[in-house]
């Protein structure tokens, strides 16, 4: 099959555009068939907004058809990072080259308790209405199908771009056998934190406290980064390790910060957090071990990954990762990379890639296919900031990758 890059186009090679001449009785026509009620509401190509329907009502979503997107489009779910779960219709969106493109809130007044978990079960219920609407499963609240408002869409190629946090709730998604979810034929994660202390930046990218090697993975616990010893931990107006040790929370320490669990009302650390208090006779408003390791339990890539996998063994995952990580810059090793990848293989993935094929990329480097991951081994090849910039260059080739390889079935 042809290489497709960005430029290049999607589906059959006899599609040549969106208007057909046929020659009926002598005579040729070159007039469009008339649009259905369903893609009137979109037109050619352009952002539609939407609401999608299940059991826990009806939430937000944006279908994006850019007007250069051909025949057999692929359908990719885009989901955000941070904590945001209403990033529709405002945020900054990275683009994707000629697919259509559906996200989804998190969150929604018509959701659930009408309230946001913070991606737990709603968040997670949104991810799956979502890719069941991709799959053409379901229908929206107009009726519509996803191939109605799009008809180049390929319900069949349907995929998963996660963008940071965002590959945390997929994962946790995808491993949740309480939800209908179809299967993608492939899942792109960008730079997720696989880990409580990487998505709450508990080392805060100083080397006073992080130490790179110093990280470990178990299958149940995911992967954990201890704090450097002899910096002192303090509550002053909330939680600081002391860098600078003048036994004081100022400017120049590392500060702790981490999300309301709705379960406890108490801020959700990482477990190592929750010890590190404990040793240091800190009894702040934050989660224990056991409070912490519960609220994570959902919401961490490398803890989902076993469940993952075991409900779908031959998904493939393609993680995206740079030189300077866009939040965890200071963590040179790159535990959350190697973290989540070792956590994948250890689970059994059959097809586990660190950024796209030179075939695709054209950056003159790669990582074979199925390279093993390890925190002890941070060696593969990590695209330089200029290679990764703009991400939708580099995600759409991603995309590209797993789009192509899947309709060869081929994996080598």
């Amino acid at each position: 099959m042809t290489v497709v890059a960005p430029e290049a186009s999607y589906g059959a090679p006899w599609v040549v555009g969106a208007l057909v001449s046929v020659v009926v009785a002598g005579c040729a026509s070159t007039s469009p068939p008339e649009p259905s009620r369903c893609e009137a509401l979109i037109g050619v190509g352009g952002v539609h907004s939407l609401r999608l329907a299940a059991e826990e009502g009806t939430i937000a979503a944006q279908l994006v058809v850019p007007h250069d997107a051909l025949e057999e489009a692929p359908v990719v779910v885009q989901v955000f990072g941070a904590w945001d779960p209403a990033v529709l219709p405002g945020g900054e969106h990275t683009t994707l080259d000629r697919v259509v493109t559906l996200r989804v809130a998190l969150a929604d007044a018509e959701w659930g308790d009408g309230g946001d978990d913070l991606r737990g079960p709603q968040g997670r219920a949104a991810v799956a209405a979502a890719l069941r609407y991709a799959a053409g499963q379901d229908h929206d609240t107009e009726d519509c199908a996803v191939v109605d408002r799009a008809p180049i869409a390929d319900p069949s190629t349907r995929l998963v771009f996660a963008q940071s946090n965002g590959g945390n709730l997929v994962m946790a998604t995808l491993g949740d056998t309480t939800l209908d979810v179809p299967e993608p034929v492939g899942v792109v994660l960008w730079e997720t934190p696989a880990g409580a202390g990487f998505v709450d930046m508990e080392h805060g990218n100083s080397e006073a406290l992080y130490a790179e090697g110093s990280c470990t993975f178990g299958a149940a616990s995911g992967v954990s980064c201890p704090f450097r010893p002899g910096v002192e931990l303090l509550v002053q107006n909330g939680p600081c390790f002391d860098v600078d040790g003048d036994h004081a929370c100022t400017d120049a320490d590392v500060h702790e910060h981490a999300p309301t669990d709705p379960s406890t009302g108490l801020n959700a650390g990482s477990p190592t957090l929750a010890e590190a208090f404990v040793a240091a006779g800190l009894h702040p408003d934050w989660d224990d071990t056991t409070q912490s390791a519960a609220f994570w339990a959902e919401r961490d890539a490398a803890r989902a990954a076993p469940a993952a996998i075991a409900r779908f063994p031959d998904l493939p995952f393609l993680l995206l990762a740079s030189e300077t990580d866009h939040v965890l810059y200071g963590l040179g090793d790159h535990p959350h990379v190697y973290g989540l990848g070792e956590a994948l293989q250890t689970a059994g993935a059959r097809w586990v890639r660190l950024n796209p094929g030179e075939t695709w990329s054209r950056l003159g480097s790669e990582n074979v296919p199925n390279l093993p991951l390890r925190l002890s081994d941070p060696t593969a090849w990590l695209l330089t900031e200029q290679e990764e910039n703009p991400l939708s260059g580099v995600a759409t080739r991603a995309v590209n990758e797993l789009v192509e390889r899947s309709r060869d079935d081929n994996w080598e």
